[in-house]
C-alpha cells in the first residue's frame, strides 16, 4: 500500500510533463503554420497562379509556386524594392527567375537584364555576369495542359551583381511565359503579349495591380 501511494505522485508528474510537452507540440505547431500560410495571386486572367510562403529557417526564405495552364516556359522577376523611373517598371535591372521543361523535367535558373534598351533582351544568368545562382532548389512537373514549377530563394543572397534583396513591402514583379501559339513554347524565346506587371509584399501576403506600369 504504501509502495502505491508512494507511486502516485511520479505518476502523476509523468502525466503532467506528457501533457506540458502536448501542448508544447501543439503551440510549435501552430507557430510554424502560421509562419508558412501560403499566399496567392492569379494573374493573366488566371492562367498563372503565383503562391508563395515564407519561412525563417535556417534564414529568411519564399518558398514560390507558379502555376501555368498551359504547356510553356515560366518567368518571374523581381525589381529593386522602390524601384522608380521608367527602365524600373520595364524589363530593366531585374533579378529574374526561369524555367524551362524538357520532357516535363524542369530547370530553374537565376537570371538578370540590364541591358541599355529598358532591358528588352533575354535574361542572362547571373553566372555569366559574376553573379551567383542563388536557387535553392527546384521542382516541378509538364504536361501539355500544365506547366508547374516550385523554387526558393533567401532574402538575402549577398549577390549584388544580379539579385535583388526580398523586403517587407510592395515589390514590383514582372511575369511573363511561354507563347502557346510558339512552335515549341518551351523554348525560351520573346514572350509576346504573355506577360504583365504586379505588386506583391511577399512577408505580408498582400498584393494588387500596379497602375503605373
Amino acid at each position: 500500500y504504501q509502495r502505491r501511494v508512494r507511486g502516485r505522485p511520479k505518476k502523476l508528474f509523468i502525466i503532467q510533463k506528457m501533457k506540458t510537452l502536448a501542448l508544447f507540440l501543439v503551440a510549435t505547431i501552430a507557430l510554424c503554420v502560421s509562419q508558412t500560410i501560403p499566399y496567392h495571386v492569379e494573374l493573366d486572367s488566371g492562367k498563372y497562379i503565383l503562391d508563395w510562403a515564407v519561412t525563417n529557417q535556417p534564414q529568411a526564405t519564399v518558398n514560390i509556386t507558379i502555376t501555368l495552364y498551359q504547356k510553356g516556359w515560366i518567368g518571374i522577376g523581381l525589381h529593386a524594392f522602390n524601384a522608380t523611373g521608367q527602365n524600373n517598371v520595364d524589363m530593366y535591372d531585374v533579378d529574374f527567375y526561369i524555367t524551362t521543361f524538357s520532357s516535363g523535367t524542369p530547370t530553374t535558373s537565376d537570371r538578370f537584364t540590364n541591358s541599355a534598351n529598358k532591358g528588352y533582351s533575354q535574361p542572362v544568368t547571373d553566372l555569366s555576369i559574376g553573379g551567383k545562382d542563388n536557387v535553392l532548389s527546384f521542382t516541378g512537373s509538364q504536361n501539355d495542359q500544365l506547366s508547374v514549377v516550385s523554387f526558393s530563394r533567401y532574402f538575402v543572397t549577398g549577390d549584388t551583381v544580379g539579385d535583388h534583396d526580398v523586403v517587407d513591402g510592395y515589390m514590383h514583379i514582372i511575369w511573363a511565359h511561354g507563347d502557346p501559339q510558339s512552335s515549341d513554347p518551351n523554348t525560351l524565346a520573346y514572350h509576346g503579349s504573355n506577360r504583365g506587371h504586379y505588386l506583391v509584399n511577399w512577408v505580408s501576403g498582400d498584393s494588387k495591380p500596379c497602375t503605373n506600369c
